[in-house]
C-alpha cells in the first residue's frame, strides 16, 4: 500500500516537504502507533533448510572467532559445565 501511495505521490510532482509531512510524519506514524501485533497475528516461520544453513554459518563464524582467542558467548562449546 505504501509503495503505491509513494508512487502516486511522486508521480504527481508534489513537493518533498509535503510528502514528509503527510506520509512520513502522518500516515506512517499513525500506522506504526495504532497497529500493534496480537497473539493471534500471523507468524512468519523460517523454513528448516535455510535456518539450518544460517546456524551452520554462525557456528563456523563462532569457531573462527574462538580460534582467535576471543570468548564467544552462547557458543555450544561454552554450554558445558565449567570446571572448578
Amino acid at each position: 500500500m505504501l509503495r503505491i501511495l509513494d508512487a502516486e505521490f511522486r508521480g504527481n510532482g508534489l513537493p518533498d516537504e509535503l510528502y514528509s509531512r503527510l506520509i512520513r510524519n502522518g500516515a506512517v506514524m499513525h500506522m506504526k502507533n495504532s497497529c500493534s501485533p496480537t497473539s493471534a497475528g500471523v507468524r512468519i516461520a523460517t523454513p528448516r533448510r535455510p535456518a539450518e544453513a544460517a546456524a551452520g554459518i554462525g557456528a563456523a563464524a563462532a569457531e573462527r572467532t574462538g580460534a582467535l582467542g576471543v570468548r564467544v558467548l552462547g557458543h555450544r562449546c561454552l554450554k558445558r559445565p565449567r570446571r572448578r
